[in-house]
């Protein structure tokens, strides 16, 4: 498997459990257990994944001869840590919110780099694609009652 499949299979799949939460929770499922709530759960994964995507900008520069990235070390920090705050902070439809404002952000960020030459249209299309399943069920998970 090529580089750039394997890399869009894994992208597709780490949306998976945030659509199986939203799903869930539109249904009315319930989640025993210490997750306490499908919300909760979706929270700790969306903690997990944001903190990574925000890892993958410290990749960005160290790999890039772009000046314009020097700032990445910094945003990528301060996306965890707003994550983890948010994590922390109150209750999980919180962190959700949180989290998809952060997944914007990294989308924003993404289309810069790429708008620099530094990340391929490629590249950019499934961010794009991910990052609204991602916030579509970010949203139902947030409105669901």
């Amino acid at each position: 498997m090529s580089k750039q499949k394997l890399y869009k299979a894994l992208a597709y799949a780490g949306a998976i459990p945030f659509v199986v939460c939203a799903v869930a929770a539109l249904a009315g499922v319930s989640v025993p257990g210490p997750a306490e709530s499908l919300e909760r759960l979706a929270a700790s994964y969306g903690l997990t994944i944001v903190s990574f995507m925000a890892g993958v900008l410290w990749g960005v520069h160290l790999t890039s001869d772009d000046a314009a990235t020097g700032h990445l070390f910094v945003a990528s920090n301060a996306v965890a840590l707003v994550a983890w705050a948010a994590f922390l902070a109150g209750p999980p439809k919180l962190a959700l919110g949180v989290m998809a404002v952060l997944f914007l952000y990294l989308l924003y960020v993404d289309y810069a780099l790429c708008r620099s030459g530094v990340l391929t249209e490629h590249y950019l299309a499934l961010r794009r694609n991910i990052t609204a399943i991602v916030i579509l069920s970010l949203t139902a998970l947030v409105l669901a009652p």
